[in-house]
């Protein structure tokens, strides 16, 4: 069964804990790391320029992907984006290729599309600038869905 959940802090106990266990044994960039994450959001987001909505996808209660995200909203018009303010070279989402796999064999991948959106806090655009189709030997589980 697959589960969408956001969260708006990578501090989430729930999420804090997903993101560690795709950490260990899933695929991401050095900007999809803790590490990264946690100063960003704690900088970026304390001067009010938006909200984290962390996006975690789990199948069969294991985290299987995770999108860092923030909304923020300029001159009227939401946007929801990867948790960089355009800082990184490049964006990719966290997730375990095995994990991903799986829930591609049972659930049609216009349908995962559809619940992930669908849980996103409202918002006019979703962006991706710098995005990766493919990281070392995996494609990007999102490409072609978010422009």
């Amino acid at each position: 069964m697959v589960r969408v959940r956001c969260f708006d802090s990578v501090n989430a106990a729930e999420l804090k804990a997903a993101w560690q266990t795709l950490e260990e044994r899933g695929v991401s960039t050095p900007f999809q790391k803790l590490r990264y994450a946690e100063p960003m959001e704690r900088h970026f987001l304390n001067t009010s320029r938006g909200m984290a909505c962390h996006c975690l996808v789990e199948w069969h209660d294991k985290p299987a992907l995770i999108i860092p995200l923030v909304k923020s909203k300029k001159w009227g018009v939401k946007t929801i984006t990867f948790l960089d303010y355009y800082v990184a070279d490049h964006q990719f989402p966290i997730f375990d290729p095995d994990l991903l796999n799986d829930i591609y064999q049972h659930v049609d991948q216009g349908m995962l599309e559809n619940t992930i959106r669908s849980a996103l806090p409202e918002h006019d655009v979703l962006s991706a600038r710098r995005w990766l189709d493919r990281l070392e030997c995996y494609d990007n589980p999102l490409r072609g869905w978010v422009g």
